[in-house]
C-alpha cells in the first residue's frame, strides 16, 4: 500500500508486547524481507525519541534528517443509524480507508421524525 520496494526498507524495529512472541518477528522478518526484525526500543522510549529528533528538526542548532509521522487510516470507519419506525438503515462512511488524522468531521441526520437509533 506504501508504494515501496522490499529492497527500500533498511530495517524494521518492533514496538509492543505483542513483538515479544518469537512468532510475530520470524513472520514479519520473512514477509518484510529482512534477516530479523530489532526490538531495541519499548513503547515509553519511543515517544521520547521521537519528540526529540522533532525538536532537533525545529531547532536551528542541530542538523538531523527529516521525516514525517502520518497517521493512516488502514479500515474504513462507518457509522450506521435508523429512524424509530422505518425499516431502512442509513450507513455512512466517517473516515474512508487511507485517510489520516487528526480530522475534524461534522455530521448531520436527516432526522424529520426526531427519534432515532444509533
Amino acid at each position: 500500500m506504501s508504494g515501496i520496494t522490499y529492497d527500500e526498507i533498511h530495517s524494521v524495529e518492533m514496538v509492543g508486547d505483542a513483538t515479544r512472541t518469537p512468532a510475530i518477528l520470524n513472520i514479519t522478518a520473512q514477509v518484510l524481507n529482512q534477516p530479523e526484525c530489532l526490538r531495541t526500543l519499548n513503547s515509553l522510549e519511543c515517544i521520547a525519541r521521537g519528540s526529540c529528533l522533532q525538536a532537533a528538526m525545529l531547532s536551528p542548532l542541530f542538523s538531523v534528517s527529516t521525516f514525517s509521522i502520518d497517521e493512516y487510516n488502514s479500515y474504513p470507519v462507518s457509522i450506521s443509524y435508523q429512524f424509530e419506525g422505518e425499516d431502512k438503515v442509513i450507513t455512512k462512511e466517517l473516515f474512508p480507508r487511507g485517510s489520516t488524522f487528526p480530522k475534524t468531521l461534522n455530521l448531520t441526520f436527516d432526522n424529520k421524525v426526531g427519534d432515532m437509533n444509533l
